[in-house]
């Protein structure tokens, strides 16, 4: 048997050291919290957008008026146009259903993008998206 072991960082902690760690290792694109702030309440799916490449927008067919986050890839002929492929999200490390409508930029500390293949193990789904997005939230 093992002693008891007793943890005592709060669960903003652990996000905030899995977002350094992720960053430390420079395999993706962050955003930090001096970057959002900048952002102030600025559309989550525009800051992506505009800040990190590889994105876009585009209008989901049965909702007029809403866009659906997807990512921009290259067909890889020459003279094609690129295909759009659909992005996972996750925030404070829990896979989001409902798209960017819950998530606000000024209530988070971190973004970070990866193409799928270089995503953290834990965060991969291959063959359902082509890009991930983790987003982490500040504490309440």
């Amino acid at each position: 048997t093992l002693d008891t072991v007793r943890v005592t960082a709060s669960a903003f902690e652990r996000r905030l050291a899995e977002f350094r760690m992720h960053q430390s290792m420079g395999i993706g694109r962050f955003l930090n919290d001096s970057a959002l702030a900048r952002e102030g309440t600025r559309s989550v799916a525009l800051v992506l957008i505009s800040r990190l490449p590889g994105f876009r927008l585009e209008p989901v067919p049965d909702a007029p008026g809403r866009d659906s986050l997807m990512a921009v890839k290259p067909s890889g002929l020459m003279h094609s146009p690129s295909f759009a492929c659909p992005v996972l999200i996750y925030l404070d490390g829990f896979l989001v259903q409902n798209g960017l409508e819950s998530i606000h930029t000024n209530e988070l500390i971190g973004v970070e993008s990866y193409d799928i293949e270089a995503a953290p193990v834990q965060y991969r789904r291959p063959g359902s998206a082509c890009k991930v997005v983790l987003f982490w939230s500040k504490p309440y």
